[in-house]
């Protein structure tokens, strides 16, 4: 993190144009810092959609990449463990294979390589063919048979594999 040197800076002493402007970095970095920090605390965030959230909030571009590397160096900031928090908040309430869940992360601003390995961590711990037991079952309370309910399975993520197999059970 950038810092601007105490000694600097005396009483009634002007400042040069130089260090004028290296203070002003200084706090533009520090303001996006603190802004990045305040949305950190209420929720976890990734890289892509926090740059964004700053944007928002007016902050120079250099400013929120020198603010968000500081954090992701001090392990504030971590786009896997926010693709991880994501997957597991997404299967509460929605029964997606790993292809629609790589797209949803993707579409977050998550590295396709981050991406993958939160799904495999994911799916080490949650069984896919239970996933696909709870679509089926949605699906088929939705009205869904035959062709409309392997376009629906397909379209939630789930393989043709796994998907052509409901029809040998």
């Amino acid at each position: 993190m950038q810092t601007f040197p105490v000694d600097r800076l005396i009483v009634g002493e002007v400042l040069s144009e130089e260090d004028y402007q290296e203070l002003e970095n200084v706090g533009c970095i520090f303001s996006a810092e603190h802004d990045a920090m305040n949305f950190l605390a209420r929720a976890e965030q990734n890289r892509f959609l926090l740059s964004q959230k700053l944007l928002k909030k007016h902050h120079s571009k250099e400013a929120i990449a020198i603010a968000l590397d500081y954090l992701e160096s001090k392990k504030y900031l971590d786009d896997k463990r926010y693709a991880e928090a994501w997957l597991r908040n997404r299967s509460i309430t929605k029964a997606e294979g790993r292809t629609k869940l790589e797209a949803g992360l993707c579409s977050k601003g998550i590295d396709r390589k981050i991406a993958k390995q939160a799904i495999d961590t994911f799916f080490e711990n949650t069984s896919e063919e239970e996933l696909f037991n709870k679509a089926v079952s949605k699906f088929k309370r939705m009205g869904k048979k035959g062709t409309k309910l392997e376009e629906s399975l397909f379209r939630a993520g789930f393989p043709w594999k796994l998907i052509k197999h409901i029809h040998i059970s």
